[in-house]
């Protein structure tokens, strides 16, 4: 908005609006003007605010998907070990108990 007063406050352009006590009178080119630069400056901010509120939705939705990874995984590792301990003994008893048949039958 500083440029657009700058331009208005121009040496050469000084003739082309009329300031009173409380109200300044423009012409209808540097309104249009004004307008179209307060619709950019807006245009711009509001760009920025979309950027950042969708980064932070996105992050935030990413986190909670990495969250349920972690928790899948621990689960998933759990049970995989718990199978694998179960095997392993089952397999132990297993030989353990084949071992001792045989001496009997001998």
């Amino acid at each position: 908005m500083r440029v657009s007063v700058s331009w208005l406050l121009d040496s050469s352009l000084i003739y082309h609006f009329l300031i009173s006590k409380y109200l300044l009178c423009l012409q209808d080119a540097q309104d249009a003007y004004l307008e179209q630069e307060r619709d950019h400056v807006l245009t711009k901010k509001l760009i920025l605010m979309q950027k950042a509120i969708r980064g932070w939705h996105y992050r935030r939705k990413f986190q909670k998907m990495q969250s349920s990874c972690v928790v899948l995984q621990t689960y998933m590792r759990g049970f995989l070990c718990h199978l694998k301990f179960k095997q392993v003994t089952d397999d132990n008893l297993a030989s353990f108990y084949s071992f001792q048949l045989t001496d009997v039958v001998v």
